[in-house]
């Protein structure tokens, strides 16, 4: 029997989902965006408390988003009915019915490691605990913040999860900064462990990227570069890239870690969230955090490789495969694929152990 395939419209509900940065939604700032197929209104009132609601009036469809916050409650733009956190209606202008007979759904929210966090699935299975560790989002003094950002893609979020877990791509894709045919060329292993595939590269003796020349003193020489990323469904990544003299270990070089958070807004676009730091544990290169902020906006602009490159690639992909009516059987698989295709089975089990509750 064949298995069956994962069609782009598959989302795994009962997880935490990125909405947005914490510093996108300031005291009194109304925020619209779609996540797993529906439009939401997020605010954030003005005493700081944080509501998520279906972006969507019960009394004639107008959307909230377009309205005006109140205190910590959001007022409706067309008839002035006025929602708080909950969904429920805490004023009816016009009497004609009890407020509290009128609701909209809510979702709840929760802010941490400076990312707001969606739940989109069961209500009663809303734990706070499963929000996935990313302690180094904030400015801890273990890590050195070097650059955050959001882009919109018109891909599918599963495209933007294997564009990150195979990184063969850079060789062709980022030739003038951080293509290296010792990616494809070095040791590689995958792994799985209930709902996370990890990919780990190894480069001995190989010329690194050029992106490293910025951040470590290559000299022209040889170094042993690494690749690891861990990512966990349905689609939170952490990468750590680094270099080192041959032979010596990761500490006496330089890495970087950077977080991929991605979030569907429907079965052909995604929110994209990015960061990256420098661990300072790494001490061959001296740091000046001002230093860093000069170099990534001299060297690698606006994310500069992913923007003007991958975006692209991955948007193209997408049109493709709309105008084509492909699903995952029917393209190719190559030996670099194997963290993808593992990430993709662990959705696929996830998806049919809801699906047979």
């Amino acid at each position: 029997m064949q298995e069956e395939a994962l069609t782009l419209d598959d989302f795994v509900r009962d997880r935490w989902y990125a909405a947005a940065w914490s510093c996108e939604l300031a005291s009194g700032i109304i925020l619209r965006r779609k996540i797993l197929g529906k439009h939401i209104v997020f605010w954030r009132g003005l005493g700081g408390s944080i509501s998520a609601l279906l972006d969507y009036c019960p009394h004639r469809a107008a959307r909230l988003s377009d309205g005006k916050i109140v205190g910590d409650e959001i007022e409706c733009a067309y008839h002035g009915l006025r929602f708080n956190g909950l969904g429920k209606c805490a004023r009816n202008p016009h009497g004609n019915r009890r407020a509290d007979n009128i609701e909209t759904p809510s979702f709840h929210i929760i802010e941490k490691h400076g990312v707001l966090w969606i739940w989109n699935g069961r209500v009663e299975e809303a734990d706070q605990h499963l929000i996935p560790d990313f302690f180094y989002l904030e400015q801890y003094d273990d890590f050195v913040h070097s650059q955050r950002g959001y882009l919109y893609i018109k891909a599918n979020y599963l495209l933007i999860s294997d564009n990150l877990l195979d990184l063969s791509h850079t060789q062709f894709l980022h030739p003038n900064l951080l293509g290296s045919e010792a990616i494809i060329n070095g040791d590689h292993d995958v792994s799985v462990h209930e709902d996370k595939v990890s990919v780990k590269i190894w480069a001995r003796n190989a010329p690194a990227p050029k992106a490293f020349e910025v951040f470590f003193p290559l000299e022209g020489k040889p170094v042993d570069h690494w690749l690891q990323i861990d990512w966990k469904a349905p689609g939170y990544i952490h990468l750590f890239s680094g270099v080192t003299s041959p032979g010596e270990t990761k500490a006496d070089g330089w890495e970087n870690i950077s977080a991929h958070l991605i979030t569907p807004a429907d079965k052909t676009t995604s929110h994209y969230f990015f960061h990256s730091s420098r661990d300072p544990r790494s001490r061959r290169l001296p740091f000046d955090p001002k230093t860093m902020e000069e170099i990534l906006t001299v060297n690698v602009p606006e994310w500069h490789p992913f923007l003007i490159e991958d975006k692209p690639m991955l948007e193209a992909q997408q049109g493709v495969i709309d105008e084509l009516n492909l699903c995952e059987r029917d393209l190719i698989t190559l030996s670099s694929d194997a963290g993808p295709m593992r990430a993709r089975i662990v959705i696929k089990r996830l998806l049919h152990e809801k699906s047979a509750q």
